[in-house]
């Protein structure tokens, strides 16, 4: 990106307040958004914000499959697309970009994504809410990894 800001100081010949101005899009990084009506928070690793819109993009590590997003990465773009919308974002679409391979995919939120994040929504509520305990995923890395390992009781 430094490069290319500097490529474009040099063409244009715009400096300081100018340059910053013209530039797009412009970058937020770790934006966090919270929607009490759809009982999601969530952290976009980058916004790129254009003059109509905004664009999220989620910085994934590890292997990119041969097509399209993984199905996590998937729930989770299209997740913040809804986060960006319920709180007063213009978004059409959000990128997953695989760091490890250069490579970034798009996912548009369509009904039927917007059906299934919804849906998920209700059956974690439902879980969390629930006095029975779920089975256990049988992937320990998961399980390192989980948000709720502190509370846990198979921990």
């Amino acid at each position: 990106r430094a490069l290319q800001v500097f490529d474009f100081a040099k063409s244009s010949g715009l400096l300081g307040l100018d340059l910053w101005l013209s530039l797009r899009p412009k970058i937020e990084s770790e934006l966090k958004l919270r929607s009490e009506y759809l009982q999601l928070v969530g952290v976009i690793d980058r916004l790129e914000v254009f003059d109509d819109g905004v664009v999220p993009v989620e910085l994934k590590t590890g292997s990119c499959p041969s097509d399209g997003v993984w199905p996590g990465h998937l729930i989770q773009a299209g997740a913040y697309l809804l986060l960006l919308r319920d709180n007063g974002f213009s978004a059409k679409e959000s990128h997953v970009h695989y760091l490890d391979q250069s490579i970034k995919r798009t996912v548009i939120l369509n009904p039927f994504l917007e059906g299934k994040i919804k849906k998920l929504i209700n059956e974690i509520n439902a879980l969390l809410s629930s006095p029975n305990i779920p089975d256990v995923c049988g992937n320990e890395n998961k399980c390192r990894s989980c948000g709720l390992k502190d509370k846990c009781v198979r921990a």
